[in-house]
């Protein structure tokens, strides 16, 4: 017996020819967990059009994986220098809450989960946060 390799052609086709599979869904990460105090301090700004600021020296975007695909909107992270990246803002930067949207994730063995992450208009541009110790209420 050889070990070879079966190609299997998708009948389904117009062209006969294997059609490629489209990108796969995002590997899901889990929003990093908030203390009972943060969750408390956080609980009365997390309202649409609430006033934010980017509270580490830089807010960045997370780049992404190629064969993946794209969020609705970027994810941004915060850094202690300022990374090279297509966007950068600096500590103090204000951000508008935008309220949570579904983001369509793989976990580990293929399930598909829907996760509601923050979303935030920063300088006319709407990101995505796993993080939100990245950010804080403006009192």
């Amino acid at each position: 017996m050889t070990n070879r390799k079966r190609i299997v052609w998708n009948k389904n086709s117009d062209t006969g020819y294997l059609e490629t599979k489209g990108l796969r869904r995002r590997p899901f990460i889990p929003d990093v967990e908030l203390t009972e105090t943060d969750a408390e301090k956080f609980a009365l700004h997390l309202q649409k059009g609430s006033l934010w600021r980017v509270a580490g020296e830089w807010l960045s975007d997370v780049p992404e994986p190629l064969g993946y695909e794209l969020p609705p909107h970027p994810y941004v992270q915060g850094t202690e220098w300022q990374p090279y990246s297509k966007i950068c803002y600096k500590k103090g930067t204000l951000a508008v809450y935008l309220g949570t949207t579904r983001v369509e994730e793989a976990k580990h063995g293929g399930q598909i989960v829907s996760v509601p992450r923050h979303t935030f208009m920063i300088d006319g541009n709407v990101y995505m946060v796993r993080r939100l110790l990245d950010l804080e209420p403006v009192s």
